[in-house]
């Protein structure tokens, strides 16, 4: 076979051979996760504040490649309020966040991947007393995590601390609330 042949048969080879690995970066996300959120923040200088609680939600995802990722997720989150700015019948607080993001990975050699990611989204702050006003607002997230990919499956593991900015301007108040997640949850990728 003549050096000109060789060369050619040699990139339809390499070609052949990259292109799975490509396809492999590139899926669908469903994914789901649970965790605990603690408002860092007070409502007002009398400490009016939310508890923690816990926090569940699901999205989906977009892998654009092996370091890129879409996200889009929706997390319910639970709080008692306390303090004396308001005297609710009810004290529960419930907050719907909408986010999407982007995720930048570094995979590794290993199944591991850490990965930083940053968004925005919406807001919907609940209290279970109807006698007071359901608001929204805008919100910003951040934060980074792991992913640990199961061996020969389409299944993914991760953890990661996120970190949610929003304005708390209703019912009397009028502060920034800032809140840490902590979560952890199981990713599915369809590849295409």
């Amino acid at each position: 076979m003549s050096g000109a042949r060789c060369f050619v048969v040699g990139l339809l080879l390499a070609g052949a051979a990259t292109e799975p690995v490509e396809g492999q970066g590139r899926a669908l996300l469903f994914l789901a996760y649970g965790g605990y959120q603690i408002p860092a923040a007070s409502l007002s200088d009398q400490k009016d504040d939310l508890s923690p609680g816990w926090t569940a939600g699901g999205g989906l995802g977009l892998q654009l490649n092996a370091n890129l990722a879409l996200r889009s997720l929706v997390s319910l989150a639970e709080s008692d309020y306390g303090g004396p700015g308001l005297t609710p019948v009810e004290p529960a607080f419930r907050r719907i966040f909408a986010t999407l993001d982007l995720q930048v990975g570094l995979p590794t050699s290993s199944s591991w991947a850490p990965y930083v990611f940053a968004g925005a989204g919406w807001i919907r702050v609940s209290p279970a007393d109807l006698t007071l006003q359901d608001f929204g607002n805008f919100v910003t997230r951040f934060g980074a995590g792991t992913n640990y990919v199961v061996d020969n499956t389409f299944l993914t593991v991760f953890a990661e601390v996120g970190n949610t900015l929003y304005r708390f301007n209703e019912l009397g108040f009028n502060s920034y609330q800032y809140d840490v997640h902590i979560s952890g949850g199981v990713a599915y990728a369809l590849p295409f």
